[in-house]
C-alpha cells in the first residue's frame, strides 16, 4: 500500500495504509512508504560460521549478493502498506407525476397523461488508482539501514477492485495489486558499483485481500516479493497478516510478517516480525487547509527477525518509530482525482541489533515529502 519514505514497512499493514506507513503502509502515512539509514561506510564487519546458500538484504554486507556466508543478499519489506479504495455512488429517483382529468359532460377530450423524465443513476465505481512519490534524507526498511546518501526517490502505483459491499457484519472485500520502488543516487545507486539500471535499487510488486467489518474494523492477507533490479539484494519473499480499526481516535494497527524465502536482516534464519503502530491526529482549526498528526510505531522480532551480524543472537525489541506529519489537499476539479502533499519529520531509536548494522546508530532522523494521487 509500502508501499513511503518515512513509511516503517507499511506493505502489509492495513494501510492504509498506505498509513498504507508504513503505510500501503503505509502509511498509511503512506509517505512511508518507508523509512531507513545511516551511513553505509559505517557498517560494522561481520564474520558468520559457513552455512547453506541463502538470501539477505542488509546492504551493509553487499558482497553477500555474491557469496556473503554462504549466499544472496535479501531485501526489506516495507511494508507494506496501504491501500486507496474509491467509493463515489448516487442513487437517486424520482416519482411519476400524472395529470389527467375526465372529460367534461359537454365532450371535452380527456387531457393526457404525462410522466416527469427519470435522472440518469450514476454507476457506482468498483475500480480504484493511487499513485504517488516520495523523496526523503534517508531510507531504513524496519529500522534496517538502506541509504543515507544522495537522492532518493520512490514512486509506487497501486490499483484495487472491489468484490464485495453489505451494510453489516462484512461489509467489504476487495484485492489490491501494486509496484513499489526506491530510485538511489547513491553508492546503493548511481555512485555505486551496482549492475544495470543502476539508479533502481528496489521495487516491491505486492497483492492483498481486504476484509472489512463495522466500525471501520478491517483485516488483510498481503503477499510481498522485494526484489533488488540492481543486483544489491537477493529477492526477500514474505506474507503478512494485518488488522486495523479506523474506528478508534488513533487507528492502531498491527501487522505480522513472515519470511518464506530470504531475510531482511542477512541472519541465518526466515523471521517473523510484529509491528505495533497508530496515527493520532492533532486538533487544529477547521480554517487551516492542513491537517496534522503523530504516526508512532514499535519493530519487534518474534522469530529470527533481528539476528544480531556477530553473535547471531536475536533482539525482541528493533526499533521505535515516532513523527508529526503535515498533509495538505490540492484544490483540483474532481475529474483529475484527488491530490495531496504530505511533509514531516521522523525519528527512529534502534535496539542493540539494529544499532549494531546501522553503523553504531542508535539514533536517526529523517526528513520526508511526497506528493500522492487517489482515483
Amino acid at each position: 500500500m509500502g508501499r513511503e519514505i518515512w513509511r516503517v514497512g507499511k506493505r502489509g499493514q492495513a494501510p492504509f495504509s498506505r498509513t498504507n506507513a508504513d503505510e500501503k503502509g503505509a502509511c498509511p502515512l503512506f509517505l512511508s512508504r518507508r523509512p531507513r539509514p545511516p551511513s553505509l561506510s559505517a557498517g560494522p564487519t561481520t564474520t558468520c560460521p559457513a552455512a547453506t546458500p541463502r538470501t539477505v538484504k542488509h546492504p551493509l554486507q553487499r558482497e553477500a549478493r555474491f557469496n556473503f556466508c554462504g549466499g544472496d543478499t535479501s531485501m526489506k519489506t516495507a511494508l507494506r502498506t496501504v491501500q486507496h479504495l474509491v467509493h463515489v455512488g448516487l442513487v437517486a429517483a424520482v416519482g411519476t407525476l400524472w395529470l389527467g382529468g375526465t372529460a367534461a359532460a359537454q365532450g371535452e377530450e380527456e387531457e393526457p397523461v404525462v410522466q416527469a423524465a427519470q435522472p440518469e443513476v450514476a454507476s457506482e465505481s468498483k475500480v480504484s488508482l493511487g499513485a504517488g512519490i516520495d523523496v526523503g534524507s534517508a531510507y531504513f526498511f524496519r529500522g534496517i539501514i538502506q541509504e543515507t546518501e544522495g537522492f532518493i526517490g520512490q514512486p509506487f502505483l497501486e490499483g484495487s477492485i472491489t468484490l464485495y459491499e453489505a451494510d453489516s457484519g462484512l461489509t467489504s472485500a476487495s484485492v489490491t495489486g501494486g509496484l513499489w520502488n526506491s530510485m538511489h543516487s547513491g553508492p546503493t545507486g548511481l555512485d555505486g558499483n551496482n549492475a544495470d539500471p543502476e539508479l533502481w535499487y528496489e521495487a516491491d510488486f505486492y497483492t492483498s485481500l481486504a476484509l472489512g467489518f463495522q466500525n471501520d474494523v478491517e483485516t488483510s492477507l498481503t503477499y510481498t516479493a522485494y526484489m533488488s533490479p540492481n543486483s544489491v539484494f537477493g529477492t526477500v519473499k514474505e506474507l503478512a497478516v494485518g488488522f486495523s480499526h479506523g474506528g478508534l481516535p488513533m487507528s492502531p494497527y498491527a501487522t505480522l510478517a513472515f519470511e518464506i524465502d530470504g531475510q531482511a536482516d542477512g541472519g541465518a534464519n526466515e523471521g517473523v516480525y510484529l509491528e505495533l503502530g497508530a496515527e493520532a491526529p492533532i486538533p487544529v482549526s477547521a480554517d487551516l487547509p492542513v491537517s496534522f498528526s503523530v504516526p508512532v510505531a514499535v519493530g519487534l522480532s518474534l522469530s529470527d527477525y533481528y539476528e544480531h551480524p556477530l553473535s547471531g543472537e536475536d533482539s525482541r525489541f528493533g526499533f521505535f518509530d515516532f513523527g508529526l506529519i503535515a498533509s495538505v489537499p490540492l484544490a483540483l476539479p474532481a475529474e483529475y482525482g484527488s491530490w495531496s502533499v504530505t511533509g514531516g519529520v521522523k525519528f527512529l531509536v534502534f535496539g542493540d541489533t539494529l544499532e549494531t548494522l546501522n553503523g553504531d546508530d542508535s539514533f536517526q532522523p529523517i526528513v520526508v515529502a511526497g506528493v500522492s494521487l487517489s482515483y
